[in-house]
């Protein structure tokens, strides 16, 4: 990750991990090992699953075990309305609900709507996601160049939600991050 800082506007390098759960079942008793508030949460959840109505009830009900999920992580009550962890929410598959960009981004509201009338999940949202991308044609990249470009940037401003964001750690996990990596280019594998 490059950007620029404010102060001097030098740029500054900086390291990303990402995880992708891909929401299988079978990795869920793992997810406590890889999930904390130090982490910025891109979710990604299937708009026409919860609008077909042969699959809404599943289709919600992921939505909301991320959602419940990813809360858990706050740390308390004041880093809970900081918005620690942050969450990034995306519905996919519009495409897939119309092919008209105002009625997927009509129908992306009504999902998002429907998600807010539990009060768990309207207390969730309110306190954690700070920012919602529809995206139709998910693995077109030339088609969504923009909304991506939009959502990296709006990883990088809310990066410092993070709970460890700008407090020191060892010096010894930093090279052991490194060194990780220089072994990972050169096809190393640890699973």
């Amino acid at each position: 990750m490059k950007t620029k800082t404010k102060e001097d506007e030098e740029e500054v390098k900086g390291f990303v991990t990402i995880y992708d759960f891909g929401g299988e079942r079978v990795f869920y008793n793992t997810h406590h090992c890889f999930m904390s508030s130090n982490m910025v949460f891109v979710l990604v959840f299937d708009v026409d699953m919860c609008l077909d109505k042969d699959r809404s009830i599943a289709g919600y009900e992921i939505a909301e075990y991320w959602l419940k999920a990813i809360a858990t992580y706050a740390l308390d009550d004041e880093t809970r309305s900081k918005g620690i962890p942050p969450i990034i929410l995306i519905g996919s598959h519009l495409d897939k609900v119309s092919p008209n960009k105002t009625t997927q981004n009509k129908m992306f509201a009504k999902v998002l709507d429907n998600l807010q009338t539990k009060q768990q999940l309207r207390l969730i949202m309110e306190d954690h996601v700070q920012e919602m991308f529809a995206i139709a044609n998910l693995n077109d990249s030339t088609a969504n160049k923009d909304v991506y470009e939009a959502l990296w940037q709006k990883i990088i401003e809310i990066a410092p939600l993070q709970s460890q964001w700008k407090r020191t750690v060892p010096a010894r996990w930093i090279a052991m991050e490194h060194e990780l990596i220089r072994l990972k280019n050169k096809g190393y594998t640890f699973f």
